[in-house]
């Protein structure tokens, strides 16, 4: 059962452009159907893609809508159920007549929705989360697209920054379902292609309370040169409170753990020196006005929606990070699909699969942090990422990958695929 339909901010902002258009500009609304976990371990995921798609669909309206078409979005929340995520897909197409599906966070959801689009005839387009390889690596099909880079795309970066700076052994902690085994994977490949090696992993269940018992395996004896800790949702601070507690961040240098937003807008003690890589920042350079405008612009999104800001520790506290940054990009991606290919609704599916293939964008406003360019082999968009490493509050950026200097993900062919 759906849990929520259209937020209020949204509900004002589609009643006020409404107001102002002529009768003769008043067509259809282009509909989108979103899949945001606002309820379980991804809550704070769910909630900061909430408050970035209502940014991004709110923007789109104020400037006249897509080819003349205001777009509304209609939410539900498939509480990390893959069973539900296709339940609510499902009714979304067949009763709700949504235009194009947007959403969800762990992998099992996107993997479930992706396999489903293709019989429901939608563009599927994943937002923040939905991180493992395989999404795009393994099962690519026409009607799936993820907008951003995950995965090897960044880790491989990464790993050879680590290797060369730190040392060649490595310890990889994950949460073991699809997420966290793909980044295993891509560690390990990354790590060994630079010369390194992973004499052990560390797999800790999905939603684990205890998490003591699995980080007390971490040796702090120089039989390892540093610690890969790759989590997402709530467990990411159960781990790194407990690194921190048997001071394991003090004697080693610790990799991974989420952007500022997944600590209440506060980095711990536990990820001072940490290194990670994404593509956004926490916080917007000094030198990126689009950014630093789009930061702005989450904050006041996040006032008018109190209870989703509630989630991530108010609105005060709200960053859009690793979760509110793809979802918004990803509305922009389909906004620059739609209108390139002059998508007035579902009927126009195949003219918006051929050119979210073409897509390729700019570093703007649309896409603060660089633009975007989709392989019409895979599906798999990539942009600019940047390595950096938290030195107190500020995340100091070590190095920017370029577009063409990201690797593939792998080697799938949305063509071959039935």
């Amino acid at each position: 059962m759906r849990s929520y339909r259209i937020s209020l901010a949204m509900f004002i902002s589609l009643a006020l452009v409404a107001c102002t258009m002529p009768a003769t500009q008043q067509a259809k609304p282009i509909v989108l159907g979103d899949l945001a976990d606002v309820t379980g371990s991804f809550a704070l995921n769910g909630a900061e893609m909430h408050i970035a798609t209502d940014l991004a669909v709110a923007q789109i309206n104020k400037a006249g809508g897509i080819n003349g078409h205001l777009v509304q979005v209609q939410y539900a929340d498939p509480r990390s159920d893959p069973t539900q995520a296709i339940q609510l897909a499902t009714q979304f197409v067949e009763q709700d007549n949504i235009d194009a599906l947007l959403g969800a966070v762990s992998s099992a959801e996107c993997a479930a929705v992706e396999d489903l689009a293709p019989k429901l005839g939608v563009v599927y387009v994943p937002q923040a989360g939905c991180a493992s390889d395989e999404f795009t690596s393994k099962s690519c099909n026409k009607f799936a697209f993820r907008i951003l880079p995950t995965g090897p795309q960044t880790i491989g970066p990464l790993t050879k920054y680590l290797v060369q700076t730190y040392g060649q052994r490595w310890a990889v902690m994950y949460s073991d379902y699809a997420f966290g085994q793909s980044q295993l994977r891509a560690y390990q490949a990354g790590i060994t292609a630079a010369g390194g090696s992973v004499p052990l992993t560390i797999a800790v269940p999905l939603g684990e309370a205890n998490v003591t018992p699995y980080v007390s395996r971490v040796p702090t004896d120089g039989s390892i040169d540093g610690l890969v800790s790759t989590f997402s949702g709530a467990d990411e601070a159960h781990v790194d409170s407990i690194i921190q507690q048997f001071g394991i961040n003090t004697r080693l240098p610790i990799v991974g753990g989420g952007t500022k937003e997944h600590y209440g807008g506060v980095y711990p003690d536990t990820l001072n020196g940490a290194v990670n890589v994404t593509p956004e920042l926490s916080d917007a350079p000094a030198d990126n006005a689009y950014a630093q405008e789009f930061d702005r612009q989450f904050k006041d999104m996040a006032n008018q929606e109190p209870d989703m800001a509630s989630k991530v520790g108010g609105a005060d506290k709200a960053i859009a990070g690793q979760s509110g940054y793809p979802a918004y990009v990803a509305v922009q991606a389909l906004k620059a699909a739609m209108i390139a290919s002059n998508f007035s609704g579902r009927g126009d599916t195949q003219k918006l699969i051929a050119s979210m293939e073409t897509l390729k964008t700019s570093m703007g406003a649309d896409f603060p942090y660089g633009g975007v360019q989709m392989s019409a082999t895979d599906h798999q968009g990539k942009s600019p990422v940047y390595v950096y490493k938290i030195q107190g509050q500020h995340e100091n950026v070590l190095a920017t990958i370029p577009p063409d200097q990201v690797p593939d993900i792998g080697d799938c062919h949305v063509s071959a695929q039935p």
